[in-house]
């Protein structure tokens, strides 16, 4: 859930002060437009024009990997993605990162790019310095009912669940030697209630014990098959991993008392930390 940590009712708006602190944001909602589909392409090929050569480093069969970043790297990418999704302001996120930044907090980015192995016709993404083939991640969109009828969102792809993450992406930033990993691993097998109980680590715990300085951005190409677009024309669906931060610096800011039930993030869903990643 969005973490609103005062509101004050003020003229029809409500004063907020917004903390990202330990959670997972995931673009679930992506415009069908051809005109944002491509735009949002082009702000994938400008970040990676920045982030130079991967790290080389290789995790879950994943070697676009890109480590120790600033985030003035990827700050343009979270600034020009569209989405029409309520709970993904790119103001309100850029903000906070900055607040974070001034105590030293947020610095060290790690960005990948999920690549599908099993992707028979991957996507030659074509960039400044050259074209990298990217498998595609198939998610599935939602069907909704209303009066005995299914259908889908006209306007937008609504990726089924709300979820874009498969969780064992969301430690692709650790080794699984890292103490942080090891931390996380053991708390989840703690408080777990499974019969069985897990053997890796929740998305939840990595957060905790990611560290404040250390952010996870994960960056899919999502087959066009998942929502009957062009398939020429993927779409690019991001997800933002951030760190639980001990009294951090909150955002504050302004919304319409009506707007403010769209965009509370909705709450997370019951995580299998054994799922096994599908790419």
């Amino acid at each position: 859930m969005l973490m609103i940590s005062s509101a004050t009712k003020i003229r029809g708006a409500v004063d907020l002060n917004l903390s990202y602190s330990g959670l997972l944001l995931e673009t679930y909602i992506l415009s069908r437009s051809p005109d944002i589909l491509t735009q949002n392409l082009n702000t994938l090929k400008e970040l990676l024009a920045r982030l130079g050569s991967p790290a080389g480093k290789k995790r879950q069969g994943q070697e676009l990997i890109w480590e120790g970043k600033h985030f003035s790297i990827v700050r343009p990418f979270l600034q020009d993605f569209k989405t029409r999704q309520a709970s993904i302001r790119p103001d309100y996120i850029t903000g906070y990162i900055n607040n974070q930044l001034e105590n030293g907090d947020l610095s060290d980015w790690t960005v990948v790019i999920i690549n599908n192995s099993q992707d028979r016709n991957p996507y030659e993404l074509s960039y400044e310095f050259g074209t990298l083939p990217i498998g595609k991640t198939f998610r599935d969109q939602e069907a909704f009912k209303k009066d005995g009828s299914v259908f889908t969102d006209p306007l937008n792809y609504v990726i089924r669940n709300s979820r874009i993450v498969s969780p064992p992406h969301e430690y692709l930033d650790m080794d699984e030697t890292d103490e942080r990993f090891v931390q996380a691993k053991d708390t989840t097998i703690q408080k777990s209630k499974a019969a069985k109980p897990p053997s890796n680590p929740s998305g939840k715990y990595i957060r905790e014990y990611r560290g404040r300085t250390h952010v996870l951005l994960l960056i899919y190409v999502l087959d066009p098959a998942g929502f009957g677009g062009d398939k020429d024309l993927p779409a690019i669906g991001y997800a933002l991993s951030l760190p639980k931060i001990e009294n951090d610096k909150t955002y504050p800011y302004k919304v319409n008392r009506q707007f403010l039930a769209q965009f509370a993030y909705p709450d997370e869903a019951e995580e299998n930390p054994d799922e096994q990643a599908d790419t």
